[in-house]
């Protein structure tokens, strides 16, 4: 069991080998207007792109807007648009509810959307094909995968609350306390690790390496999400008077997560600020962990 915290530590000094690389950004309305000489990853629910980026663009967002020239791009959200002015030098992946381009892609363009318009100039089109529904086999099915889903992430967490009880606990103290600050850090560290799976993946030699540490970063954005709703869960029964068990904390914080997620944007930045604060207990609990062992 000790030799993760000590893993968990070299992961992290590979990620910020690595920082000078790439800009990373996230706000609720990100608006870059300033030439970038790196790779840019941002999210936001508005991400607005206006100047040269000589390097690639990795966006996630509700609405996502490209008017300027980059290296490749790969960007997914609810509403995705390239406009007049866009310029892919090289290849793109759009995926999105609604895409538009009325710029140009000059390599090839890797597009899943629902609706999809084309004003301006594509080299080559790879379209993933969508199976068409009615709408109540659509509706249906997304409410049964969703309900699966939440059943079984929901019972997940019960495992890990009866479990792991003192894990928990600490986790749990450390988002309580400096939160803004830890949802930073854990932001950084969360864009940092992706960096540093990209640039190991892209050795070759090191991609079994990278499909591990891409493995844990997904595992453990996973599992903040139910760190979070423990805390959550506290601080609703604590507010309301009701006196409760861990179990029972954990399942209403759970659930009123879930709600929050399908709120359309709102729920994109939330899943990040949770997987960032997450992040960010882990690497002070493991910090935490090191400065008591010496």
């Amino acid at each position: 069991m000790k030799k993760i915290p000590i893993l968990a530590l070299v992961m992290l000094v590979l990620v910020l080998s690595c920082a000078h690389a790439s800009e990373f950004l996230i706000g609720g309305n990100v608006r870059i207007n300033e030439p970038l000489n790196e790779n840019l990853f941002v999210a936001g629910g508005t991400v607005k792109i206006f100047t040269p980026i000589n390097g690639s663009l990795f966006a996630a967002g509700g609405e996502v807007f490209v008017n300027s020239t980059v290296e490749n791009a790969v960007i997914t959200g609810g509403q995705i648009k390239l406009g007049p002015g866009a310029l892919i030098k090289k290849d793109a992946t759009l995926i999105g509810s609604i895409v538009e381009n009325h710029g140009t892609i000059v390599g090839n363009l890797s597009l899943n959307a629902d609706h999809f318009t084309n004003n301006g100039s594509i080299g080559v089109i790879n379209i993933i094909e969508k199976v068409e529904k009615t709408p109540q086999q659509t509706t249906y099915e997304d409410l049964m995968s969703y309900g699966l889903r939440t059943l079984g992430t929901l019972l997940l967490g019960v495992v890990l609350v009866i479990a792991f009880p003192k894990s928990l606990a600490k986790l749990e103290k450390e988002i309580k306390t400096e939160t803004i600050k830890k949802t930073a850090i854990g932001f950084g560290v969360l864009l940092l690790s992706i960096s540093v799976v990209i640039m190991i993946i892209i050795t070759i030699v090191g991609i079994p390496f990278g499909v591990l540490l891409a493995a844990g970063i997904v595992l453990l954005f996973f599992l903040s999400p139910l760190i979070v709703a423990l805390v959550l869960g506290d601080k609703i029964v604590k507010y309301f008077n009701i006196k409760t068990n861990k179990i029972l904390v954990f399942t209403i914080g759970f659930l009123v997560i879930r709600v929050l997620l399908k709120i359309p944007r709102v729920g994109i930045v939330l899943s990040i600020l949770m997987g960032s604060l997450g992040f960010g207990a882990i690497f002070s609990t493991v910090k935490n962990w090191k400065n008591k062992k010496h």
